[in-house]
């Protein structure tokens, strides 16, 4: 019988463990650094252009500024996110440590449950730095909160889904750069595989379009919350770190 107290130990244990190696390392500061210095960047270009278009004065023109955020965004996470997980198991592979991990009273979901709290943290922080941009648009005009909070939703659902793939990359190699490329890679892929539709037709472009990530997110952008995105999402973040999981377990048959 699993005992449930046991597990969330080891598994906060291995959070908190990796959650503090970020920050022993550059990569925290960087990562942060360069995702605030960016999305401020957007922000202003935004904010100015909407000063210059009079239709940006009322709540749906204010919002344009943050779906256009929100958007920018996203495509900076094809490379933030594969920073922030590259390490995750690759790292425990070049220092041999995993073995290590391997022999206390954990299991390999444990781990992968364990790291991807620990990244997810790292991604909540590092989002949690544009908050002020929404503060100053409640400052000077008149958002609207349920489309501003269907943005940021799924910002976090994708940069979730994006951190999941690559954790998946890490535990394939013990390269943290073949993992991060691995992990843009895959990310490239499962967001553009829709267009590959065009040219099938018929069902499997159905099916593509269903694939896609970005065919879900630009709901979100929208401000609409359908349940069939958010199960989208959920189930490949489950499906990434249960193919982790199992991936990891090889080792036992090496």
């Amino acid at each position: 019988m699993i005992d449930i107290r046991s597990a969330a130990r080891n598994v906060s244990a291995i959070a908190e463990r990796e959650f503090k190696a970020y920050f022993t390392s550059p990569i925290a500061y960087v990562v942060i650094g360069l995702f605030l210095a960016i999305s401020s960047f957007f922000f202003y270009l935004l904010l100015g252009f909407a000063q210059q278009t009079p239709r940006y004065g009322n709540p749906i023109g204010i919002y344009s500024v943050f779906e256009g955020l929100f958007s920018n965004m996203v495509v900076t996470l094809f490379f933030f996110c594969p920073l922030i997980s590259m390490r995750l198991i690759a790292e425990e592979k070049r220092g041999r440590t995993l073995e290590l991990l391997m022999t206390a009273p954990v299991s390999e979901f444990q781990v992968i449950t364990g790291k991807f709290a620990a990244a997810m943290s790292l991604y909540l922080i590092m989002l949690a730095t544009t908050v002020p941009y929404a503060i100053v648009g409640y400052l000077y005009s008149e958002p609207d909160t349920s489309r501003l909070a269907s943005g940021y939703l799924g910002v976090v659902l994708v940069g979730a889904t994006f951190v999941a793939l690559g954790l998946l990359s890490s535990t394939i190699t013990a390269n943290q750069i073949v993992a991060a490329v691995s992990a843009f890679t895959f990310i490239l892929i499962a967001w553009f595989v829709d267009v590959a539709g065009e040219f099938i037709g018929g069902t499997g472009k159905t099916v593509l379009e269903y694939v896609a990530i970005r065919q879900h997110y630009m709901d979100f952008s929208k401000g609409i919350i359908d349940s069939k995105h958010l199960i989208y999402c959920l189930s490949a973040i489950v499906v990434s770190l249960f193919l982790s999981i199992r991936i990891l377990e090889t080792r036992k048959w090496r």
